[in-house]
């Protein structure tokens, strides 16, 4: 089985209430069993806005809140992920885009799960 997933790259500051989308990645389906959802485990404590810059949103498609998980966790399971055949043709492009937010070091950047 498989699910639907994108995550955001976002910049959050403590105590604002919403948070600043900088980048986005469709991955399309990733499997159920693969520990990739079990990543996001905390639970956001802003809002992000859709493309159309007016409609908020903390939930996904599925209705469930949205998790976040730092760039250094997801970027390690990505890269165990891609060792394995068969893996996501989509994984190296979020690989290499975390990568270099992590050797930018901005600001502190999370990433965010959306199911859809």
């Amino acid at each position: 089985m498989a699910y639907e997933s994108k995550v955001y790259i976002v910049e959050h500051i403590s105590g604002f209430e919403y948070g600043n989308r900088i980048a986005e990645v469709r991955l399309s389906k990733m499997s159920c069993e693969s520990g990739w959802r079990e990543l996001f485990t905390k639970n956001i404590d802003y809002k992000l806005f859709m493309d159309d810059g007016n409609t908020e949103f903390d939930t996904d498609r599925y209705g469930e809140h949205l998790k976040s998980c730092s760039i250094e966790v997801v970027t390690e399971w990505v890269e165990k992920e891609m060792q394995h055949s068969g893996y996501n043709w989509r994984l190296p492009i979020l690989y290499g885009l975390l990568k270099g937010f992590a050797q930018a070091n901005l600001r502190k950047l999370e990433v965010v799960h959306f199911g859809y």
